[in-house]
């Protein structure tokens, strides 16, 4: 498939309601009347799926772009584009896990509405691929035929840097309009809010499907759409997974509640002291995390689902997770030194094998999470990308919700 024009893609990805760059996950559900799910198509896939069945519920837009994107890694041609998420300096800061998908999905966007291949280029502070496969658009095959190019045309390449701000579209679009085989960015924003985009008829068009409003985030569930496109998890960081849960006495293959603490730097750990992080949670908001846990199992129960008697605790703190068996019934938990992808190898607090079991314990908590039953969440992109990878990609429902705001929730509108 050739798309004609770049207006015309734009055109079409607007009518999926796509705004902005950051998505808003922690919505539990995105009502029928919110987003249209007319003339889905089916895909094929083998693979027992690890998140809900995408079956049929994939959008043409991302089928579409899925066929131009595979016909162009099978057989790529002189006037093929690509264009490359870029995470490959060990000591660049790319941000963390939540950081990363966020650009990810950004750039996926972006290609579509440029034709250009997408390639996914992490290897810092170890390949994306160790713990992510690709499912029906393969990033991944490309990237050795793009560093090939490049070394061979090095006066075809456009490496764009702004991870701490946000990459306006008019920019991109000078930059994607001129004749450049492959344009490679480290940026977790692109800013889809230009004057030219935001009034063009596209916008009008999409706004007036009531999907969004100015501001607003990418809907919830086109977020899962692209995610579940492009990833699958490898088999050995799921078999890791399965491992360590039965080490500390869960079942990942039966319902459990889980529970996400972002803390930032605490005072008394050093192991999140290292980050020099800003305080994201106090460790005085830990009963409400607890409890919340402990209100979404009742919940549960009256309903005749029956949970595991334990919850699976994420935290990047130590102290924090000490300080959880005080107010939980029965936590359990990684005792594992607490790890950032990004901040612990710049520091180079630990070596490379040290660090690389740590990596993989973070992409096991990740997992964790977003296979949960229902996710007590934090403020943080890690357990927002774990909700939104996790989503039904049919009715956008997800059972989740952040842990300092669960007093005021109606179980039944989130539950049933």
């Amino acid at each position: 498939m050739k798309f004609s024009t770049v207006s015309k893609v734009r055109y079409m990805f607007c009518l999926l309601g796509v705004p902005c760059m950051m998505c808003l996950v922690y919505l539990h559900h995105v009502a029928g009347s919110t987003f249209q799910l007319k003339e889905l198509l089916p895909i094929q896939n083998t693979q027992k799926e690890f998140w809900p069945s995408l079956g049929a519920s994939i959008p043409p837009a991302i089928i579409d772009y899925s066929k131009f994107h595979n016909e162009q890694v099978q057989n790529p041609q002189q006037n093929t584009k690509y264009l490359v998420y870029t995470c490959t300096h060990q000591r660049s800061f790319c941000g963390g896990i939540g950081d990363r998908l966020s650009g990810i999905v950004s750039l996926f966007m972006l290609a579509v509405s440029t034709n250009r291949v997408l390639v996914i280029d992490w290897n810092t502070p170890f390949p994306l691929y160790e713990s992510l496969n690709p499912n029906i658009i393969d990033w991944l095959t490309p990237l050795k035929t793009v560093i090939l190019y490049e070394i061979a045309n090095p006066e075809q390449t456009v490496f764009i840097e702004g991870v701490r701000r946000s990459i306006n579209s008019t920019y991109w679009e000078s930059v994607l309009q001129r004749d450049i085989g492959v344009v490679r960015i480290k940026s977790n924003k692109i800013d889809f809010s230009s004057q030219n985009f935001t009034h063009s008829a596209a916008w009008q068009a999409a706004a007036g499907m009531k999907a969004y409003q100015f501001g607003d985030g990418i809907p919830p569930l086109l977020c899962t759409w692209i995610l579940r496109s492009l990833f699958t998890p490898n088999p050995t960081i799921l078999q890791i997974a399965k491992d360590q849960l039965s080490l500390i006495g869960l079942d990942m293959g039966q319902p459990y509640i889980a529970i996400h603490t972002r803390f930032g730097h605490t005072a008394n750990d050093t192991g999140s002291g290292q980050f020099v992080d800003p305080v994201r949670l106090k460790v005085d908001t830990i009963p409400d995390f607890s409890q919340c846990a402990v209100t979404m199992s009742e919940q549960f129960s009256h309903r005749g689902i029956h949970l595991q008697t334990s919850t699976f605790l994420a935290a990047d703190s130590n102290e924090g997770k000490l300080a959880f068996n005080a107010y939980a019934r029965d936590v359990k938990y990684f005792s594992a030194h607490a790890f950032h992808v990004d901040r612990s190898i710049m520091l180079e607090t630990y070596d490379s094998a040290e660090g690389n079991l740590l990596n993989q314990l973070t992409w096991v908590e990740f997992l964790v999470l977003s296979k949960s039953e229902c996710l007590v969440s934090s403020p943080s992109g890690f357990s927002r990308w774990a909700v939104a990878i996790s989503r039904d990609p049919y009715s956008g429902s997800r059972c989740a919700q952040v842990g300092t705001q669960c007093k005021s929730i109606n179980w039944s509108e989130l539950l049933d």
